[in-house]
């Protein structure tokens, strides 16, 4: 037994204890080498505890040696206690701050706007995980394991729970999660990421009324929570927790990013108030069904054009990275430096040229000469199209240069662009201009952003996942030739295509939910989101 005063693994006096049973252990402690505040796990391999158990915690201790990210804790060391016969130890950093539990036990209440801030954390941090390689499912998110830290920021800890790893069929699982906080599929262990955006959406119900979500009622297990709600939450508000916390997976958000993008939207209207009030009768069971109206347009002012005609039809214009980067730019600064100065100078001269008679002047000089020597003006003429053509010869070898240079650089989707055009009931996918995809609506199975390379520098891309389309180049019909695509799922006749690679993560998530809201409007089986096959 442990207590406090004890120093283990030759460097930790052991300051307070943080909870859990005499089996296993936290700690908070000081690492006295480092003159450092930790908190160390402590489990013992005995009766009460099986070897899976140490498992777990040696994958615990893997998943945060791998993970770098600011709001989660941070690896020291796993150990075996050598004084400690049977005992193990994680060591990860302190972080200092309170729960969301405790901060629920003491009485605090939560308005929209910090919830709202809690949420937007959360997401961003469960887009961090689901997009790590391999990818991981935290499976037991509550307000337990989130701190606000004393800079206010939200941390997600205790990763005892983590999965890694894709479950095989017909294998053994055990059960993790926490009442309340747990969807069903999770008990049976089909988890997912749905399953870990379920828990944020029980967890922000229990910050938004004060009522654990194991405490609440249920109907065809689903929470009944609305009338539970703060009166001044909107309508949009309501909807988006609802299916946040749908019982069946299948009608909740698919995805971290479709959960975010909705809940861009809600800040939005709230800020501009322009949010819907809370109707008085509940919604309809399935929310994918529900007619979203108007699809809320991006700012004016991004990469991404989206341009509407009348309410059935809608066209989305992705640039090129060589476009927005090379071309927006550098017109910007022609216009802005050069042109802007030029104009003014030649505006200058014209004035005083004007007023000194010289354009009469010119003009009868120039119609003289041409009357008299027809043959003069040609050859003018054609000496200014051969230095046109001379200038032309030396800048191609060097535009050639600078293109190959970029390709290699950032790779061939630097100069690639596109198109999405939606109509009432039919799409048209163009790809760099001479690849189309065309076929019904209810073909588009679901759009999202994805990165592109989650342990780099996070590009991302535009994912729209296609069902038994072919597809047209150069006016050939081919089923087996792919354009910007990741791996297609053949076993559901599914094609993924990447678009608008590496344009800005604000422009892309905004396309991406007017493209969702269009599609939910258009076509009732439309998923906002989808576990896309790469």
């Amino acid at each position: 037994m442990f207590e406090s005063g004890q120093v283990v693994g030759d460097r930790y006096r052991l300051e307070g204890r943080l909870g859990d049973n005499d089996s296993r252990q936290t700690w908070l402690a000081e690492d006295i080498t480092a003159g450092e505040l930790v908190v160390i796990k402590l489990l013992v391999l005995n009766g009460l505890t099986q070897w899976n158990d140490v498992k777990f915690l040696e994958r615990e201790a893997k998943t945060l040696q791998s993970l770098h990210h600011d709001q989660l804790p941070t690896f020291r060391e796993y150990l075996e206690l050598a004084d400690q016969a049977g005992w193990f130890a994680l060591v990860m950093d302190y972080i200092p701050g309170v729960s969301l539990k405790q901060k629920l036990k003491d009485g605090h209440q939560f308005d929209l706007e910090k919830v709202e801030a809690i949420a937007r954390s959360v997401l961003k941090i469960l887009d961090y995980l689901h997009h790590h390689q391999p990818p991981i499912l935290h499976r037991d998110l509550k307000p337990s394991n989130l701190i606000e830290g004393e800079d206010d920021q939200i941390y997600l800890i205790d990763f005892g729970a983590v999965q890694n790893q894709p479950r095989q069929a017909g294998t053994t699982f055990t059960v993790a999660g926490t009442f309340g906080y747990t969807p069903i599929e999770q008990f049976g262990g089909q988890t997912s990421p749905a399953s870990d955006l379920y828990a944020l959406g029980a967890t922000l119900v229990h910050l938004l009324t004060g009522i654990a979500p194991m405490d609440l009622p249920q109907q065809n297990f689903r929470l009944q929570f609305r009338d539970r709600l703060p009166e001044s939450l909107s309508q949009g508000w309501v909807n988006w927790l609802e299916q946040l916390t749908a019982p069946n997976v299948c009608d909740r958000y698919q995805s971290v990013t479709a959960a975010l993008n909705e809940l861009l939207v809600l800040q939005r209207d709230r800020r501009r108030g322009t949010s819907t009030p809370r109707s008085p009768e509940p919604p309809p069971p399935s929310l994918s069904s529900t007619d979203p109206g108007t699809p809320p347009f991006p700012n004016p002012g991004g990469t991404i054009a989206i341009k509407a005609e009348g309410t059935n039809r809608m066209a989305v214009e992705l640039p090129s990275r060589f476009k927005v980067q090379m071309v927006e730019q550098g017109r910007s600064w022609l216009r802005i430096t050069v042109i802007k100065g030029l104009l003014a100078q030649l505006q200058q001269q014209w004035q005083g040229f004007r007023k000194g008679h010289g354009c009469q002047i010119v003009l009868m000089v120039a119609t003289i000469k041409v009357l008299a020597d027809p043959n003069a003006a040609l050859h003018w003429v054609l000496m200014l199209m051969g230095s046109v053509v001379h200038i032309l010869m030396g800048i191609l070898p060097v535009l050639a240069v600078a293109a190959l240079f970029l390709s290699l650089m950032y790779g061939k989707s630097y100069f690639s662009s596109a198109a999405l055009y939606l109509g009432e009931a039919r799409f048209n996918l163009d790809i760099w201009g001479f690849y189309c995809v065309q076929g019904a609506l209810y073909q588009i199975q679901s759009c999202d952003v994805i990165c592109l390379n989650p342990t780099g520098n996070g590009r991302y891309g535009l994912a729209i996942a296609i069902r038994s389309v072919r597809a047209q180049r150069w006016g050939i019909y081919s089923d087996t030739y792919w354009v910007g695509q990741i791996k297609p799922d053949l076993a559901r006749q599914t094609q993924t295509y990447v678009v608008g690679q590496g344009l800005p993560l604000k422009d892309l998530e905004e396309a991406a939910g007017v493209i969702q809201h269009w599609l939910k409007a258009h076509n009732p089986s439309f998923s906002s989101g989808a576990n896309f096959p790469y």
